[in-house]
Parts: structure tokens; C-alpha cells; sequence
């Protein structure tokens, strides 16, 4: 009986969700990329789709007020009063840069800085600071952002800040076009001795849903770029903004790329081309490149570039493409990838799929083709669907207990099989390639891999060859599956190689690429280190794997045959593993087939955390002096009361180890403010000759790297303190 109900179940399930084949269509569109050059291109695309979109563009006129006056300041400073002049700089100084994945290609960060000066972001303020020679350093210029500043770079004698703006606009909406053309309604006049005709009935209707005007904040990225050539009074050059809210950005040369998102869902009213402005002029408008067979969540996907030293060399390009959520630019090239997104009628063809590839083909022939006749059948469909359910239970009911449990046994066996494929098929990542050169943005081709990303760190180009790391993670019939892939796709973004299926039940924790290898991390209980070989672009191979206890967020090379690893340690408790301190180790990799850990230091307990873990950026490693440098949060003996943060001081050698030279923090005790740590919160550390620079949003601390106990000045910004109160649970 238990056999009989479960059988039954599995083919009312299947049965129920089979819907007409002419219900049921999956875009089979081409491939080629199209375009709208116009508003009212993209307006009707837009309209003809909103109900597949599954919400609106933020509500009637979002676009259509773009041209309206702003209450909120557009991004353009206010300089606050500044100190006194600075001498020329020493040319030859050594000084550290910011921690990239390629050379060539800078990355914005809070923090920059040359041979003297540093350029800083604290509480929506930029502040340059004279820096060197420490005992002299002071603030020498001090501006005001408009909206929330994010990051900046710095280009000889310019400077680029980004800030993601908010303007607020107030608009009408809620008129239907049937109100606005009815021209006998419009038309008539009040009646006499009432002072309410037609007309007024009509605004009685209509003003209720337009008035009063409704505010919005349309989301803005500000590209301000200064001339520094007087530090004390930089010039503001240019003053652009980017539809769209701030996603990242890269400098190549002397060119600025910026990658901004918005969506692209239709609430009524014309859509505006995405554009670019100065000040409140257009400076230009962009065509909107899409595919026909287009994706269930699109957003607008602008990638605007700047010439910092030629600021009216500007361009725009927008595409509609899914959400992007991992962006890797090499000296060439820019990839946008995000995981696919499938359209719902997907769902319901899979349904259909389950009974018609999985259940029949396990029917006896002459079952088959009834089934397959009745499916093809013009008659109406719930009609056909009893049919289909008493030829099923006929059969079932014909069989003998060994012979249901016989086929129970097949179907069980191929819907796990087909759902474990579904889902790998689910789980996809989409990456789109688009050249850069001198400014000029151009969409190239685009490709699927299984799995999903990490970071920018699964992406690498190497010599024309993009080389991809995923894990694939899901839950099904047979519980949590998890296993990792490495593809390698040719400039067409189409796989020629391909190794799959390592690590099951693990996932990437980190990886890096470099020259024809991977270095990959996976976890569960253990740190695998995988060394592979990529060299043979159609046939990459594991050459071994180091299996330890712990795991690493962040992989940074050393030298060719070495590698840091930056992570958490493990610890074994009775039979769980559970995190420990903070671990940093050196890998050997000097023999690819047997990577060793060659040392590692503990930091702290349980709890014990760094920036790094998931920012590079906060990451500093000086190979000619042989240290390295990172923010750390310590936890001591599973205490949270009691938390040391600043910066930790290493000498590295693969021949030593570590050792801590030493740390620096910028906390202090105030018990008017015990919940105040952010403000005094290291972020980052950067070197001017021999001076180690720790930043937190409040200060600036300058110690000698020779000998740390040595503090030469500190710095304190110009951040407003904010008190506040313990989290509540």
C-alpha cells in the first residue's frame, strides 16, 4: 500500500504540472546584440516586458524628471580653510601602492598615496595630507562631499573621487492617459452657478492620485576629478554623474572606467537613455545595448570612462545584462558576471520534463505511446489528464509487490539523476567580455560556466585565455551536494578545457592565479591547497594538494615559489570543527606535486578577524623588506569584552617564518564613548621611506618601521564623533 501511494503521488505530481506543449516556451532567440538608440525604443521594449519583470522602475516619471533641479547638492565640494604651503617633494622616495589583482590596473580605494602626500576619504570628506617627512606632516587641505564618498585615485597631478548621490525630486504621477485624452472631459466647461463642470468631476478623480507631488531619489554616482597641483587649493575640473548607483571602478593609464547599476524595470512614463552629465548639462546620452532573449531581472549596466588629464574625453556605453555582482578588468578587457537567472516558464517546462523524459521512457512500450498520443492530443487537457491517470494506475495496478518496488526503485534512481543535472543546469554563472582601449568600450562575446564565483580572484586572463574557478552548491533529493570546477574559455568566451568535480562536499574559500597555475582553497573540515596546472590550456590537471587544519580567505604571492595564505584556523571538538584564531601561513610550492606549509602564525581565539579576509585592498606586503601588513580584530581567550584592533607588523622569510616585529593600534578608552570603536578602527597601512602610515576615519598614526616603538606624530582627521549605544538582542 505504502508502494501504490508513493507511486501515485510521483504521478499526480508530474501529471498535474504537465501543461499544454504550446503553453510552454523557452527563448530560443538569437544571440546577437541589439540595440535602442532611442527613448522611445527602450520605453516600448520596457512596457511590452514589465509584466515578465516582476516590479516597476520605481513608480510613474522616475526618468522623466532627470532634467529637474536637484534639492540635494550635486557632488561639488566646499573647501574648508587650509595650512600653510608645502616644500617640492623628493623625487626617488620609495612609498607603497594600493594591493591590485593585475598590475597595470589601479583600483580605487579610501586611501592613496604618493612620495609626500596622502589622499584620504574620512566621513564624506577628502583630506590631503603633507606626509613626509613625519615630524612636520600636518592636513593641508580639508573639502566637503556632497552624498556619501566612497573611493579615489590618484594620477600624477589629478585626482578622482567617487560618491554615490541621492538627489530628491518631487514628481506628479498616478494620471491615467485615458484622463489626459479625453478631450470632451477636458473640454467642457463648468456648469453654471456650481463652479464644477465635467471638468471638475475629472479633477476630482485625478487629483487625488497626483497630488501632491511625490518625492524620489533616483540613485547617482558623482565622478569629481581635481587638479593638485596646489595642494593646498585643489581645482575642480570636472564634476560629472553616472545614472545609476556606484558599483566599482579601474584607472588604465590615464583612463577611469566606472561600472554603474540600475534597474531597468518600467513603471509608466517615457525612459529616458542613460546619460551623463556635468554640473546640469548633458553631456550625453547613451544607446542601450540588450539581447532579444533577454533575462527575468535585467538592469541597466553603465560603464562610463573618464581621461583625467583630457576631461572632456568622455564616453558611454550601457548595457542590459543581469545583475552584476563580480567584475574582473584586466589591461584589456572587462568581465561582468552574475549567476543566471531562469525564467519561471523554465520551472514549468522542467515539471513537464520530469514526466515526459524521466517517467515514460521506464513504461512498457505500448504505455509509452498512448502516453506520448494522449500529449499530443488536441482534446481538452483536463480530459486528457484522466485519461493519462487511469491507463497509469491500470498498469500499476497489474503488477506484482516485487515488480512496483522494481520500478519504484528505477523512478526514484532517475528523477535523483535528472535533478542533480537540473540543478547543475540551474546553477550557472553568465560572463560577458568587453574590450577597453584608450577610453572606448566594446562589447565582445559572452559564455556560461557551471557554478558560482567567489570574487574577482576566480576571474584571470592570461595570454587571451580566461581561466575561471566555481563551486557548485545546492541541496536536493540526496541533501547538500558541493564540488568545484576550472574552465578555461578562449576569447569567444567558449570552453576549451576543463576540469571538474574536485573537492566534493567542499567550497572554494579562496583562489589566485598565477602564470600557468592555480593556487585553490576549498573547505569543509580541512584546507586543501590545491597546485593546478593550467599550462595546457585544453587539459588543466591537479599537480597536488596540501591537506591541513584551517583555511584561507586570501592568497597573496610571495615569490615564484611561495605563497601566503591569510585565514582562520581550525580546531577539532568533539567530532565538529569549529574556527580558531587568525592564521596566516607560507606555502612552499617549490615542488608542485608536494606542496608544504613552511610556516604559519596564530593570532588570537575564536573570533579573531581581519579586513583582508574579504578586502585586498587592506592587504600591504613590502618583498624588499620583507613584511607584511594587515588590520586585525583579536579576540583572546573567547572574550568579546575585550578586543584589541590595530595593525600587525610581520617579517616574513621562507627561511624564518614570521615573526611580529610588532602592532599598532589607535584605540583609546573614553568611557563617555565605550561603544565608539569604529572611529579608532586601523583600516589601512601605507609606507613613505621608512615611515609606516595606519589609517582609521579618525586618525593618522606615523611610527618608524625600524623600530615601531618609535611614534613620530599622529594625525587626527577631521571625523565627527558618534556615540553609540550597545546592540540590543
Amino acid at each position: 500500500m505504502k508502494h501504490l501511494q508513493a507511486f501515485a503521488l510521483v504521478l499526480l505530481l508530474v501529471i498535474s504540472a504537465c501543461t499544454p506543449l504550446d503553453q510552454v516556451q523557452i527563448s530560443t532567440s538569437d544571440q546577437r546584440l541589439k540595440e535602442f538608440s532611442t527613448s522611445e525604443q527602450l520605453t516600448a521594449f520596457l512596457k511590452e516586458h514589465q509584466d515578465q519583470q516582476g516590479g516597476n522602475y520605481g513608480g510613474p516619471f522616475m526618468m522623466a524628471a532627470r532634467d529637474a533641479v536637484e534639492n540635494e547638492g550635486s557632488g561639488a565640494p566646499v573647501a574648508s580653510p587650509t595650512a600653510q604651503k608645502s616644500a617640492d617633494s623628493n623625487a626617488g622616495r620609495s612609498y607603497s601602492q594600493t594591493n591590485v589583482q593585475e598590475e597595470g590596473v589601479d583600483e580605487a580605494d579610501i586611501v592613496k598615496n604618493d612620495d609626500r602626500y596622502i589622499y584620504t576619504l574620512t566621513q564624506n570628506k577628502l583630506v590631503i595630507v603633507d606626509a613626509y617627512p613625519p615630524t612636520t606632516a600636518k592636513i593641508v587641505t580639508t573639502l566637503e562631499l556632497a552624498g556619501n564618498a566612497r573611493d579615489l585615485f590618484i594620477n600624477k597631478n589629478r585626482l578622482v573621487v567617487f560618491t554615490d548621490l541621492y538627489p530628491q525630486y518631487y514628481a506628479l504621477g498616478g494620471v491615467t492617459r485615458g484622463m489626459m485624452e479625453d478631450t470632451d472631459v477636458a473640454s467642457s466647461p463648468p456648469s453654471s452657478g456650481s463652479g464644477e463642470g465635467e471638468i471638475g468631476a475629472a479633477s476630482k478623480i485625478a487629483m487625488p492620485e497626483i497630488w501632491p507631488p511625490q518625492p524620489y531619489q533616483p540613485p547617482r554616482t558623482g565622478v569629481l576629478i581635481y587638479d593638485t597641483t596646489n595642494k593646498e587649493d585643489p581645482e575642480l575640473v570636472a564634476n560629472y554623474t553616472v545614472e545609476g548607483n556606484y558599483l566599482q571602478s579601474r584607472m588604465i593609464g590615464d583612463y577611469v572606467y566606472v561600472i554603474a547599476q540600475n534597474n531597468a524595470y518600467y513603471g509608466g512614463g517615457p525612459m529616458p537613455l542613460p546619460a551623463i552629465k556635468a554640473e546640469d548639462q548633458l553631456i550625453m546620452e547613451s544607446p542601450v545595448y540588450y539581447f532579444d532573449n533577454w533575462e527575468p531581472q535585467i538592469n541597466f549596466n553603465s560603464i562610463a570612462s573618464f581621461n583625467v588629464q583630457d576631461v572632456e574625453d568622455v564616453n558611454l556605453q550601457t548595457f542590459m545584462l543581469g545583475y552584476a555582482n563580480t567584475l574582473y578588468v584586466s589591461d584589456k578587457n572587462l568581465y561582468i558576471a552574475y549567476q543566471k537567472q531562469i525564467p519561471y516558464a523554465y520551472y514549468e517546462q522542467d515539471q513537464k520534463s520530469r514526466f515526459t523524459e524521466i517517467i515514460i521512457p521506464l513504461l512498457p512500450n505500448d504505455l509509452q505511446q498512448t502516453m506520448y498520443g494522449l500529449l499530443a492530443s488536441e482534446e481538452d487537457f483536463n480530459l486528457v489528464q484522466q485519461r493519462m491517470y487511469e491507463a497509469l494506475e491500470t498498469y500499476y495496478n497489474k503488477l506484482d509487490a516485487e515488480e512496483r518496488q522494481e520500478l519504484q526503485t528505477k523512478i526514484d534512481k532517475a528523477l535523483q539523476e535528472y535533478e542533480f543535472k537540473l540543478q547543475e543546469e540551474r546553477m550557472k554563472t553568465v560572463i560577458h567580455r568587453l574590450s577597453l582601449q584608450e577610453g572606448i568600450v566594446k562589447y565582445e562575446d559572452k559564455g556560461e560556466v557551471k557554478g558560482n564565483l567567489l570574487n574577482q580572484f576566480s576571474l584571470d586572463e592570461h595570454e587571451k585565455y580566461l581561466r575561471v574557478a566555481t563551486t557548485v552548491d545546492f541541496w536536493g533529493s540526496q541533501g547538500s551536494q558541493s564540488y568545484n570546477n576550472v574552465y578555461i574559455l578562449n576569447d569567444n568566451l567558449k570552453v576549451v578545457g576543463k576540469l571538474e568535480n574536485l573537492a566534493q562536499t567542499e567550497r572554494i574559500y579562496s583562489t589566485r592565479f598565477i602564470g600557468d597555475r592555480l593556487y585553490m582553497v576549498t573547505f569543509r573540515q580541512i584546507d586543501p591547497l590545491f597546485v593546478i596546472d593550467l599550462s595546457d590550456v585544453e587539459a588543466p590537471k591537479v599537480l597536488g594538494q596540501l591537506k591541513i587544519p584551517g583555511f584561507s580567505n586570501y592568497l597573496h604571492p610571495y615569490d615564484e615559489n611561495h605563497i601566503i595564505g591569510l585565514g582562520q584556523d581550525t580546531v577539532e571538538e568533539q567530532g565538529r570543527t569549529t574556527t580558531g584564531g587568525l592564521k596566516i601561513a607560507l606555502f612552499d610550492v617549490t615542488d608542485v606535486n608536494n606542496p608544504k606549509e613552511e610556516a604559519k602564525l596564530i593570532i588570537g581565539g575564536q573570533g579573531t578577524s581581519s579586513e583582508a579576509f574579504y578586502d585586498h585592498k587592506a592587504f600591504l606586503l613590502d618583498k624588499e623588506r620583507n613584511f607584511v601588513i594587515f588590520p586585525v580584530s583579536e579576540v583572546k581567550n573567547g572574550n568579546w569584552e575585550h578586543v584589541w584592533q590595530g595593525a600587525y607588523v610581520l617579517r616574513v622569510r621562507p627561511d624564518v617564518g614570521f615573526t611580529v616585529q610588532g602592532k599598532v593600534t589607535h584605540a583609546t578608552y573614553d568611557p563617555a564613548k565605550p561603544y565608539d570603536t569604529y572611529s579608532t578602527q586601523v583600516r589601512r597601512a601605507l609606507y613613505i621611506g621608512d615611515v609606516l602610515y595606519t589609517l582609521s576615519p579618525k586618525k593618522i598614526k606615523m611610527n618608524d618601521l625600524r623600530d615601531l616603538q618609535v611614534e613620530h606624530k599622529t594625525i587626527t582627521l577631521p571625523y565627527k564623533d558618534e556615540v553609540y549605544g550597545p546592540i540590543m538582542y
